[in-house]
């Protein structure tokens, strides 16, 4: 995975670290969801079992409540999850869809800013996309 737009080096005041956010896709029959936890990572789910970490999005993980998210549906099919507001790190966040049986796909444009400033440090692209049973 490459990053895209992906880091900015914070080193004044209270923020301190590196934000990386790595662009991703799931691709899966029933289960495509993308979570940004308020631990510092990420995680994908492709089955009804538990979500699977995958790239840390805060290196070294400390400070996370100093930032906030945000989802933009680039194209595609709205998954769930919240969309178009700025939410505080204090919580985990997912989108995507969970016992899906018919073909949906989006691409979602996902941001990260210091919560203090409005500065986004962090963009990319998370591409989720059901098979379905159909």
């Amino acid at each position: 995975m490459l990053p895209i737009n992906v880091f900015k080096r914070l080193g004044s005041g209270s923020a301190k670290g590196v934000v990386v956010l790595y662009g991703d896709s799931i691709v899966a029959p029933t289960y495509a969801q993308w979570t940004i936890g308020f631990d510092g990572f990420t995680y994908k789910r492709r089955t009804s079992g538990a979500a699977e970490k995958s790239q840390a999005w805060l290196s070294p993980q400390i400070g996370m409540t100093l930032y906030e998210v945000r989802a933009t549906l680039a194209s595609g099919d709205l998954p769930p999850g919240t969309f178009d507001v700025w939410l505080p790190m204090t919580s985990s966040y997912t989108w995507g869809w969970a016992n899906e049986t018919s073909q949906q796909r989006c691409h979602i444009t996902i941001e990260i800013r210091l919560a203090s400033t409005g500065t986004i440090v962090g963009t990319a692209t998370i591409n989720l996309f059901i098979a379905g049973l159909e």
